[in-house]
């Protein structure tokens, strides 16, 4: 039997209603019209909020899902990626011949590649490879001075680059350029060694091949010199008898000559056999060069005589040709000197001059100036003749050729003339260069060192 609390049936949210018999059959429960509302609007609450929570987490799922089938599809592309390089360094790798590996300070290869093995001709049988088996395979005159070389390196931490030769098991001789630079632990201390060795042995046989053919043609070229000078030798004897005769004649020490035709012929005799004695002292001079057998006979010369000189030998072809010389040089310098073996000195500036004159047209104009600067005294030879064209001025500074081929050749001589130049310039510490412009002109330096000029003889005889 229930009981009712105070007053409280019709405040409680339900009520209970029993049958009262003999003994008691049901009890029910009936629930108020806004208990059931409100019981209704949590289920829908719930329901509402599983679904948003399913759809939620589903929608969660699917954008993982995504994400995750996008990370491994980059991520296959990028092994794809990786695979390709790898193969490319492969490639590279077995073209150039360069092997990897990676030793530890005991000398013991921890990581070695195929290429690696394939230059030493280790095979692949043996596993544990350290640097005293390589040592062991070195050429025996190449062991202790690489083994110094990497010990060296070793032991201050630094890298490396070494050659050397070795043998491998099968009795072929390679040769090697290895280089290795140490790798460092996190306190900053070397812990091994990550390097290369490459088989460079085509490399130094077309080294060895190229020194052979350097060698040859250097004899070639001793064989030619030589050929040359004693060529020069045997003309020249002849040739000043002939120069001899043909002054004797003109000077008609054994009487005159009546027939002016014959004395004609041995004016031309003299100029022909002076021009080819002269061509034949430059080869001699040339040959003596090469060689390193010309001497400088130094003296103190000064730079007004020189330059007067040199135009009082030019002066009897500039005159027949009616071609002007300014020459500011010998007034400007006046005072000033050299110290040169003034033979060569002179022979140059003559050669250019002669050059000058030779390639400039009738009534052109030739100058001869100078200049100072930090690094001596230049002399400036220069001229509004025919010019060079750009693809033939470094020829010009080579034996035996001429701006121009054979065929449209106007003027004589053997294209010696700036090449002993240049030399006997650079016997002295100079140098001679040469600008040049089509239809302009030629413009040509002639560099003497600062140490050749007086200011610094003044120098030394006050130190003296």
């Amino acid at each position: 039997m229930c009981k009712r609390g105070l007053s409280g049936a019709a405040t409680l949210p339900f009520m209970a209603s029993v049958s009262l018999g003999a003994e008691p059959e049901t009890v029910g429960i009936h629930l108020a019209p806004t208990s059931m509302l409100f019981l209704s609007i949590i289920v829908i609450l719930a329901c509402a909020v599983a679904v948003f929570l399913v759809l939620h987490y589903r929608r969660r799922h699917t954008l993982l899902e995504q994400e995750i089938t996008k990370q491994m599809r980059e991520l296959r592309l990028k092994n794809l990626e990786l695979t390709y390089r790898e193969a490319r360094l492969e490639q590279a790798t077995q073209s150039a011949r360069i092997g990897y590996w990676k030793a530890d300070l005991s000398g013991q290869m921890t990581e070695k590649s195929g290429m690696f093995r394939s230059i030493l001709g280790i095979p692949k049988e043996i596993e544990t490879i350290t640097r005293d088996h390589i040592v062991q395979l070195m050429n025996p005159d190449d062991r202790e001075r690489i083994t110094w070389q990497i010990e060296r390196a070793q032991k201050a931490g630094k890298s490396y680059e070494v050659e050397f030769a070795l043998h491998q098991p099968n009795g072929r001789e390679v040769h090697i350029r290895e280089r290795a630079e140490p790798l460092l632990d996190d306190d900053g201390a070397v812990y091994c060694f990550s390097g290369t060795c490459q088989d460079i042995t085509t490399e130094r046989l077309s080294s060895l091949n190229l020194m052979t053919a350097l060698a040859e043609a250097q004899d070639a070229n001793h064989s030619k010199s030589e050929f040359l000078a004693n060529m020069s030798h045997e003309l020249r004897t002849p040739l000043n008898a002939i120069i001899g005769f043909a002054e004797s004649m003109q000077l008609g020490i054994f009487g005159d000559i009546n027939n002016t035709r014959y004395a004609s012929y041995i004016d031309d005799i003299q100029t022909s056999a002076r021009h080819l004695l002269g061509i034949i002292n430059d080869v001699l001079d040339l040959s003596r060069i090469e060689k390193g057998r010309l001497e400088l006979y130094e003296e103190t010369v000064s730079v007004r005589e020189l330059s007067l000189e040199v135009l009082r030998l030019l002066q009897q072809t500039t005159n027949e040709r009616d071609l002007q010389i300014h020459a500011s040089l010998f007034l400007r310098y006046a005072e000033d000197t050299i110290w040169v073996d003034k033979r060569m000195v002179r022979q140059v500036l003559l050669n250019i001059l002669s050059n000058a004159a030779k390639f400039t047209k009738d009534g052109g104009q030739i100058t001869l100036d100078g200049k100072t600067s930090a690094d001596g005294l230049d002399f400036v030879i220069s001229d509004n003749g025919i010019g060079i064209e750009p693809g033939e001025l470094g020829r010009v500074f080579e034996p035996f050729q001429q701006a121009g081929n054979s065929l449209s050749r106007t003027n004589e001589g053997a294209g010696l003339g700036l090449a002993l130049s240049r030399r006997l310039m650079q016997l002295h510490g100079g140098d001679l260069n040469l600008e040049s412009r089509v239809n302009e002109g030629t413009s040509v330096t002639v560099h003497i060192p600062k140490y050749r000029t007086s200011s610094m003889l003044e120098t030394r005889r006050s130190i003296a």
